[in-house]
């Protein structure tokens, strides 16, 4: 259930945001949604594409149970340049944001998943005992460089052990543990548990469940990761392709809404609202 504070998050982003905001779902009326990633695939498949390469390209491998435990991702961002979410999810990467709001927003999204709905998350899996971010990858821009996901997430998840993770080659479209390292070798030793694994921007979800192998191959057996990050990343032409008449549903039906537990996904408002 939302927390007080997590009530008073969500509340602040809706005003902030919730013009163009848009909560990610994993079930519509046509079937056009990923039930695994939010993403848009056939009505003919049950997971998009993407999904479905990832999980045979790691079953090939033995490595079905490395996967990520559970997924949870917040907003959408379309791919398209008039898309507020998707310049949000660019900028707020900036030195120098063009909006200061792109920072603030990411960050109150993240608070919102990570306490607001922090006993979702503890219910699930119970309490975090360590965490992990994604790196840049040797193909971004960002390699090697600090990043402002790193600063908020030590913000709001001060307290609890960092893994930190290097990338050693370009961003994975498929599933690669290869593509992650231990940044330290001697953290393996609090790989136990429950490790949280964040990412701003799932794409096709090869980052993220390359890098939780990765950390279950290390860690302890039994160990669970849960993944989450902000934004899924989803091609409006792709979806238009599947049936020109759902992209138009899509932006009609699917908005910000409130309450809505990234974790449980169904919307847990206290029984007073």
């Amino acid at each position: 259930m939302i927390t007080a504070y997590g009530l008073r998050l969500d509340h602040a982003i809706d005003r902030m945001a919730g013009s163009y905001l848009r909560t990610v779902r994993y079930t519509s009326v046509g079937d056009f949604l990923c039930p695994r990633c939010g993403g848009f695939k056939s009505p003919a498949y049950p997971c998009c594409r993407s999904c479905h390469a990832i999980e045979q390209q790691a079953d090939a491998k033995n490595m079905g149970d490395k996967l990520a435990d559970r997924t949870a991702i917040s907003i959408y961002a379309q791919e398209h340049p008039s898309s507020q979410a998707m310049k949000m999810m660019y900028g707020y990467k900036d030195e120098h944001p063009a909006s200061p709001d792109y920072r603030r927003n990411v960050k109150a999204i993240i608070a919102l998943a990570l306490q607001g709905h922090g006993e979702c998350l503890r219910e699930a899996a119970g309490p975090i005992d360590a965490w992990a971010m994604i790196p840049s990858t040797k193909s971004s821009r960002r390699y090697g460089k600090p990043h402002p996901l790193h600063d908020i997430l030590n913000e709001i998840l001060k307290g609890i052990p960092e893994i930190p993770l290097q990338a050693t080659g370009n961003r994975a479209r498929g599933f690669n543990p290869d593509l992650f390292a231990l940044a330290d070798p001697w953290d393996a030793a609090k790989l136990r548990g429950h490790v949280l694994l964040v990412d701003d921007s799932w794409v096709t979800g090869g980052n993220v469940q390359s890098a939780a192998a990765r950390l279950k191959l290390e860690g302890a057996s039994g160990m669970q990761v849960s993944a989450y990050c902000v934004a899924r990343v989803v091609d409006m032409a792709f979806l238009n392709s599947l049936d020109k008449s759902a992209a138009g549903k899509f932006n009609r039906s699917v908005h910000y809404t409130g309450g809505y537990c990234p974790w449980h996904r169904r919307v847990e408002l206290p029984a007073t609202q």
